[in-house]
C-alpha cells in the first residue's frame, strides 16, 4: 500500500501496531512527551509531504491529554504537507454529553468536534457512538463503525445456548442496537427502563420482555462504573435467567466497575480492544476481549483505496492467519476468496499495463533510429558515426523500417507484462505454496513466470524485427510479407523461434529484477520524499540501468543468432556465441551501442511505469 502512514498515539499502542501488521505496514516514527510544566510535545519523525496519514488514538486513559495529543499529531501532519489526515478514534471522548439535556449543560461531543476540524482532520474514523448524531457534529466525512458482526461472531463460537437465549439492552438508548442483533440471530429481545436521580447511580429498573429459562445477554455501547450492567444482571436472574452475559463494545471500568463485576453474577463480560484491558483482565478473570483490529485496519486499507466502508458494517473481515503472519495482509472474506478464484478482478493490470505501454509508444518513435543505430552496432561491428551515416545515406523510409513490429509488440507487451505478473502473484500468495516469502520476493517470482510466457509469446515478433534490420538480408528478403514466407518454411527451432534459450533467460531474468525492485525502491524514494508520479518515473530509470547492465550482452548475442537466416538454428547458435565469444576479449566491443540502449530504455519505462501507477492509484 503506497503513499500510506499510520502512526500512533499514547493511547492504546498495542491496538495500533495490530492495525499495522495487518495492513502489512510499519507505524510511523513519532515522539510524544511532555515538557516539566505538563505541555504535550510530539515530533513526527519521517516525511509525511503528500502521503495519507492515519492517526490512531483512543479516547481512554488520561483522555484530556490523549485528545490534546491527537490534535497536535493532526495538525503536525497537516502542516507538513500530508495530503490527507484521518483520525482513527475507537472510543470517541466526551461521547456522553452529546445533547443539552439540563440547563446549561455543554455539547461537549461537538466541542470536541470542532477541535478535531479546525485541527486539520480531514476524516474521522471511529466505531460504535454513543449516539449516531455526533455524525452530524462534523463537517467532514465520519464513518461509524460497528462491533456488532464481531459480537455477533463471538456468541456463536461462545454461547452454545445462543438459539436459546434473548438479546437486552440495559437502557432504552440501546433498543436499536439489541433489536439489529436479535433480528440476526432469530432470537427474542427485551429492554430494561432505568431511572436515575444523579449520573452513575440507578435508582430503580423495570423488566420489558420474558428471560424466563433463556440465557440473557445483555448488550451495550459502554460500561463505566458497570452499576448499570450489573444491576441489569441481578434483575435478569431474578426474572428467571439461566445465565447472563454481557457484551461490551467500550469497557471504560473506572472506579468501583471491575469490583463490582467480580461479586456480579455474569457468566463472562465481553468487551473489545477500543480500550486497553490488559491490567483489567489481571483483576477480573470474568473479562473477555474481542479483538476488532482487523476491522479497523480493513476500513482503513478501503478508504486508502477509494473502497466502499458499508461491507463492514455486517462482516467480520476474512482473516487467514498463516497469509496475515507472514504478509501481514487484511481482506474481506467473500470478497477476496472470489477475487482469488476470477482473475477477471484484476483485468484493470492488463488494462492499465496495455495502455501506459500504448501512451509511450511516441516515446519508441522518437528512439526508433537509436535502435537503428545500436543494432547496426551490434551486428555489424561498426562505429556510431558509421551506422550514422548509412542510415542516413539509406533515406526515411528505410529509417522506420521494421517499427510495425516492436510498436505491436510494446502494448501486447505492457498488457502481458503488468496483467500477469499481477494474476500470478495473486494466485501465488492465494495458494500458499511460498507463505514464509517476502512479498518483494513473491512479485519477482511472478515476474520470473511473466517472463517466460513472454519469451514464448514475443520470440517471433523478436525473430521478424531482427531479420528485418539486417541490411544483408535486404536482396534476398527485401518484404515483410517474404521474410514471414521464409520463416515459416523452416522449422520453429530455427525459424520463429531461433534463440528462445537466451530470450527466456534475458526476459525472466529481467522482469524478476525488475518487479521485485520495483515496489521497495518506489517506497524508499517516497519516504525520502519525492511525490508518488516522481518516484514512479525514477523507479523505472532505476531498473532499467539495473537491468541492462547485466543483460545487455544477452541482448547482443540474440541480435547475432536472429539477423541470420541461412543456416539450421545449431549453425546460427555456433555462430552466434563464437562472435559473442569473440567480443569478450573486449568490453568495448561486447558493449557497444550500450549506451544508447541504457538511454532509450531509461526513457520508455521510467514513462510506462510512471503512467501505469498512476492509473492503478486512480482505479475505482
Amino acid at each position: 500500500m503506497p503513499n500510506i502512514k499510520i502512526f500512533s498515539g499514547s493511547s492504546h499502542q498495542d491496538l495500533s501496531q495490530k492495525i499495522a501488521d495487518r495492513l502489512g505496514l510499519e507505524l510511523g516514527k513519532v515522539v510524544t512527551k511532555k515538557f516539566s510544566n505538563q505541555e504535550t510535545c510530539v515530533e513526527i519523525g519521517e516525511s509525511v509531504r503528500g502521503e495519507d496519514v492515519y492517526i490512531v488514538q483512543s479516547g481512554c486513559g488520561e483522555i484530556n491529554d490523549n485528545l490534546m495529543e491527537l490534535l497536535i499529531m493532526i495538525n503536525a501532519c497537516k502542516i507538513a504537507s500530508a495530503s490527507r489526515v484521518t483520525a482513527v478514534i475507537p472510543c470517541f471522548p466526551y461521547a456522553r454529553q452529546d445533547k443539552k439535556d439540563k440547563s446549561r449543560a455543554p455539547i461537549s461531543a461537538k466541542l470536541v468536534a470542532n477541535m478535531l476540524s479546525v485541527a486539520g482532520a480531514d476524516h474521522i474514523i471511529t466505531m460504535d457512538l454513543h449516539a449516531s448524531q455526533i455524525q452530524g457534529f462534523f463537517d467532514i466525512p465520519v464513518d461509524n463503525l460497528y462491533a456488532e458482526p464481531a459480537v455477533l461472531k463471538w456468541i456463536k463460537e461462545n454461547i452454545p445456548e445462543w438459539k436459546n437465549c434473548t438479546i437486552v439492552s440495559p437502557d432504552a438508548g440501546g433498543a436499536k442496537r439489541v433489536t439489529s442483533i436479535a433480528d440476526r440471530l432469530n432470537v427474542d429481545f427485551a429492554l430494561i427502563h432505568k431511572e436515575r436521580k444523579k449520573a452513575n447511580e440507578v435508582d430503580r429498573m423495570v423488566l420489558v420482555g420474558d428471560v424466563k429459562d433463556r440465557v440473557a445477554i445483555l448488550v451495550d455501547d459502554m460500561a463505566d462504573t458497570c452499576g448499570t450492567v450489573c444491576h441489569a444482571a441481578d434483575r435478569l436472574l431474578s426474572a428467571g435467567a439461566t445465565k447472563v452475559y454481557a457484551i461490551l463494545t467500550h469497557g471504560i471500568f473506572s472506579g468501583p466497575a471491575i469490583l463490582r463485576i467480580n461479586n456480579a453474577c455474569f457468566e463472562a463480560v465481553v468487551v473489545t480492544n477500543t480500550i486497553p484491558q490488559e491490567e483489567k483482565m489481571k483483576q477480573c478473570p470474568k473479562i473477555q476481549v474481542v479483538d476488532i483490529s482487523m476491522i479497523l485496519a480493513e476500513a482503513i486499507r478501503r478508504t486508502h483505496n477509494g473502497e466502499s466502508v458499508s461491507y463492514l458494517f455486517s462482516h467480520v473481515p476474512f482473516e487467514d492467519t498463516r497469509e496475515k503472519e507472514m504478509q501481514g495482509r487484511c481482506v474481506g472474506a467473500e470478497e477476496e476468496l472470489a477475487a482469488a478464484q476470477d482473475p477477471v478482478l484484476w483485468f484493470h493490470s492488463y488494462l492499465h499495463g496495455g495502455t501506459s505501454s500504448l501512451l509511450s509508444t511516441l516515446t519508441t518513435l522518437i528512439t526508433f533510429p537509436v535502435y537503428k543505430t545500436v543494432f547496426r552496432q551490434q551486428l555489424h561491428s561498426t562505429l556510431v558515426r558509421e551506422a550514422i551515416g548509412q542510415l542516413y545515406r539509406e533515406g526515411p523510409w528505410k529509417l522506420y523500417r521494421g517499427v510495425v513490429p516492436p510498436l505491436l509488440v510494446k502494448t501486447l507487451h505492457g498488457t502481458l507484462l503488468f496483467g500477469l505478473q499481477d494474476t500470478l502473484k495473486h494466485q501465488l500468495s492465494c495458494m500458499g505454496l511460498f507463505p514464509c516469502l517476502h512479498p518483494s520476493l513473491l512479485s519477482a517470482l511472478a515476474g520470473l513466470g511473466t517472463g517466460v510466457v513472454e519469451a514464448l509469446v514475443f520470440t517471433p515478433f523478436e525473430r521478424v524485427q531482427n531479420v528485418l534490420q539486417n541490411g544483408g538480408n535486404d536482396r534476398s528478403l527485401p518484404t515483410l510479407r517474404s521474410v514471414l514466407w521464409q520463416l515459416r518454411s523452416e522449422t520453429l527451432a530455427a525459424g520463429f523461434y531461433r534463440a528462445l534459450l537466451p530470450v527466456l533467460v534475458r526476459n525472466a531474468l529481467g522482469n524478476g529484477i525488475y518487479f521485485g525492485l520495483k515496489d521497495p525502491m518506489q517506497n524508499t524514494l517516497m519516504e525520502q520524499g519525492f511525490s508518488p508520479g516522481a518516484s514512479s518515473f525514477f523507479t523505472g530509470v532505476v531498473n532499467s540501468v539495473v537491468i541492462s547492465l547485466p543483460l545487455y550482452p544477452l541482448s547482443v548475442l540474440v541480435a547475432n543468432m536472429q539477423a541470420q537466416v541461412d543456416g539450421g538454428a545449431q549453425g546460427a547458435c555456433h555462430s552466434g556465441l563464437t562472435l559473442w565469444h569473440s567480443r569478450q576479449r573486449s568490453l568495448t566491443l561486447l558493449y557497444r551501442g550500450g549506451s544508447l540502449v541504457i538511454l532509450r530504455s531509461c526513457l520508455t519505462w521510467g514513462i510506462t511505469t510512471a503512467i501505469y501507477d498512476q492509473l492503478e492509484r486512480h482505479k475505482s
